[in-house]
């Protein structure tokens, strides 16, 4: 396939603080029910401060602690509901889906427009995830948005299918509750070196998280799914290899 992302990207020199227009700027979509952030930001689009959600909070706080790399971090301003009559913003899931993807590509969009140097990361769990996937998945974005997306990390997508290429090593066969494989997503490519003799090809920049047992990633809609899909926030094995995964790429020079 042709690779969609092309950027060359290498870590700064010298550290020095993140901003919005910086060397990285990490978008977190937090998942359902997860506590909102405050404030308003890039045209209501993000929230001023907070609304990651402990499993997105616990990857970039492992980026952010890296002295050497500045990263920037913006949560998304959405619902992240499930089911909730009274909210007139979202009523349900797929309300809030919805508007989870229209906040999102909008501040993709305005990122690469607004800050050309800067490479943007996407974070997601659970409902955050799936709007990720939605984003990436259905045309959305701009082919310069397209461009500076260094990095994608899906946790506990509901749209997860067994199988495909940008899975993590080990994941589980079966598929979620939304779980189509989006091959559009094998779009988000980038050339490099391949171990192990290192011969030059493409290999995705998306990764993609899921338990065995989940909820929603493996459609076990059991007390042990349940439990299993809320354990992602204390699984420090996810976290490394999904901070691994990042800088693996923020820092490719090929």
């Amino acid at each position: 396939m042709a690779a969609v992302s092309s950027l060359v990207v290498a870590a700064p020199a010298e550290a020095a603080p993140g901003t919005r227009c910086g060397f990285a700027t990490v978008v977190g979509v937090r998942g359902s029910q997860e506590p909102a952030g405050t404030g308003t930001a890039n045209g209501g689009r993000t929230y001023a401060s907070g609304g990651l959600g402990p499993t997105v909070n616990a990857i970039i706080a492992g980026v952010q602690s890296d002295p050497n790399i500045p990263f920037y971090v913006e949560g998304l301003n959405y619902p992240a509901a499930i089911l909730d009559p009274g909210n007139q913003q979202a009523t349900n899931y797929i309300s809030s889906l919805n508007i989870g993807v229209t906040n999102l590509s909008g501040e993709v969009n305005n990122l690469a427009t607004s800050c050309p140097n800067t490479n943007i990361v996407l974070v997601g769990y659970s409902q955050g995830a799936h709007v990720i996937n939605n984003v990436l998945a259905n045309g959305y974005l701009t082919v310069n948005a397209k461009n500076h997306i260094s990095a994608v990390v899906l946790v506990a997508s509901p749209t997860f299918h067994g199988g495909d290429p940008w899975n993590a090593p080990g994941s589980p066969t079966g598929n979620g509750t939304f779980g189509s494989s989006s091959w559009p997503l094998g779009a988000y490519q980038r050339q490099t070196y391949i171990p192990p003799d290192y011969h030059l090809g493409y290999l995705p920049i998306v990764r993609s998280y899921c338990l065995s047992g989940d909820q929603f990633c493996q459609s076990n809609y059991t007390a042990a799914g349940a439990a299993i899909h809320g354990s992602y926030a204390t699984n420090a094995s996810i976290w490394n290899a999904a901070l691994g995964f990042i800088y693996g790429w923020l820092t490719n020079n090929n």
